[in-house]
């Protein structure tokens, strides 16, 4: 969704649910909802925040599936851990680490840049990495929230066993 690091620097402060999904409606991820605009723009009539009318969206979206919580994944997020905790009191941050060579193989693999030459591609990602976990670990620190540690392979060796401790 991009909710903090993009969509709200495209609307004002305040605005109705109309207003937001006159513009939203058009992106990938809300289209990927499946929601109804017009039910939603008639449920949610008085102006909110950005992240105000985003909660809306995502909560209707688990309800009619019968979720009871629904998962916001957008890692570059953790750098907005102070404003998430304040928009969404209730969350929880769910923070899985990746060992360095399987995430650099994964990445040159799955976002290559054709034509861009092999050692700046590693460079990027190598960077990117390395931001990425001092983001992480400022998160952890400072985790204004409650926070539970994964790690990717635990995730991938016993996803049951894991997705119930993120669960419970």
């Amino acid at each position: 969704s991009h909710l903090l690091s993009h969509t709200r620097y495209v609307f004002p402060e305040r605005l109705t649910m109309a207003d937001f999904l006159a513009h939203y409606r058009r992106e990938d991820y809300f289209r990927l909802l499946g929601l109804d605009a017009d039910t939603l723009a008639a449920a949610y009539a008085e102006p909110g925040a950005v992240p105000e009318l985003f909660r809306h969206l995502m909560d209707e979206f688990a309800a009619a599936r019968g979720a009871t919580h629904w998962l916001e994944k957008t890692p570059k997020h953790c750098l907005y851990a102070d404003e998430l905790a304040r928009w969404f009191p209730d969350a929880v941050f769910v923070m899985i680490e990746r060992e360095f060579r399987s995430t650099l193989l994964s990445h040159v693999n799955k976002y290559a840049r054709p034509g861009a030459p092999p050692w700046l591609q590693v460079t990027e990602k190598v960077v990117r990495y390395e931001t990425d976990m001092r983001c992480l670990a400022r998160c952890q620190r400072r985790a204004p929230v409650p926070l539970i540690r994964v790690r990717y392979e635990d995730l991938v060796a016993a996803t049951d066993a894991v997705t119930a401790r993120i669960q419970d």
